[in-house]
């Protein structure tokens, strides 16, 4: 898990995921592979903006 992470409420992260540096995961969303430094995660499953 990177630094200044914010995951929000209700969001699942599963498997053996690595998240980078200043990443905001949305509230309720499914995080099935890894997030990258400087982008968003939202949706089910999860999309990278």
């Amino acid at each position: 898990m990177g630094g200044h992470v914010d995951i929000g409420a209700g969001a699942k992260i599963l498997g053996a995921i690595v998240v980078g540096d200043n990443v905001l995961i949305g509230a309720n969303t499914v995080v099935l592979q890894n997030v990258p430094n400087d982008k968003t995660a939202i949706g089910i499953p999860a999309k990278n903006i």
